[in-house]
């Protein structure tokens, strides 16, 4: 299983067999500026199938909220974007459904907890 598993900004492994121990590895790769996000419904319940776009200086990065892996296992359904700046210039998400959130104005090196919006707009905080 993949995952940020210390919430450093950086993926680790989890690693399990039959009848042995579970093995956990830390990395330790000095990763710079990062942002991660963990959407969740108004509910409160996780969102997978998010989409996120982050924008900056060196382009765009997308990603989607997942947590598959293989049988009996899952990944860390966070989103989690490496820098090359050390600021962004917009992040946006958007739900399944057409509900979406761009936000300009973001604090670096932690993650976000976000909730989808109830109306169906892009909202800039």
């Amino acid at each position: 299983a993949f995952g940020d598993v210390d919430n450093d900004g950086d993926p680790d492994v989890v690693i399990t067999s039959n009848q042995g121990p579970a093995r956990f590895l830390d990395n330790r790769s000095d990763q710079g500026s990062w942002i991660g996000v963990r959407p969740l419904e108004p509910s409160g319940a996780n969102s997978l199938q998010v989409m996120a776009r982050l924008d900056e200086k060196g382009g765009s990065q997308w990603r989607r909220a997942r947590a598959d892996g293989s049988y009996a296992s899952a990944n860390d359904p966070r989103i989690l974007f490496g820098l090359q700046a050390n600021e962004i210039d917009s992040l946006e998400l958007r739900w399944p459904g057409g509900k979406q959130l761009r936000l300009k104005a973001v604090d670096l090196g932690h993650y976000l907890v976000i909730t989808a919006p109830t109306l169906d707009s892009v909202v800039t905080p």
